[in-house]
């Protein structure tokens, strides 16, 4: 299950989405759509515990990540179990291995 509750993402002072609600349950299909640089990515990144927001929590199974807090190493293991992201470009740590990345 997924559940986003009130979540704001903002970039460098800027508020880039605000007063995000979804309530997803297991078998629901969901799509965002938009233009080029309408923050569909950073989304995703949010909800994959990659990148910050300001303000909500998301609910991803029993995991949950609140605002302003940095998920710490079990939460990020839960939430990984039920999260994936396939990112459009190849985007590696080069700091990690092929595996490692693969892995991550």
């Amino acid at each position: 299950m997924l559940t986003i509750q009130d979540v704001e993402l903002r970039r460098g002072g800027r508020a880039l989405v605000s007063g995000l609600n979804l309530h997803a349950r297991p078998g629901d299909l969901i799509a965002l759509r938009g233009p080029s640089g309408c923050s569909k990515t950073t989304i995703l990144r949010a909800i994959a515990g990659l990148d910050p927001f300001e303000r909500g929590t998301i609910d991803v199974g029993d995991a949950r990540l609140e605002a302003k807090n940095v998920p710490d190493r079990a939460m990020l293991h839960r939430l990984r179990r039920s999260v994936g992201l396939v990112f459009q470009f190849h985007c590696l740590f080069e700091h990690m291995s092929a595996l490692q990345n693969v892995c991550l």
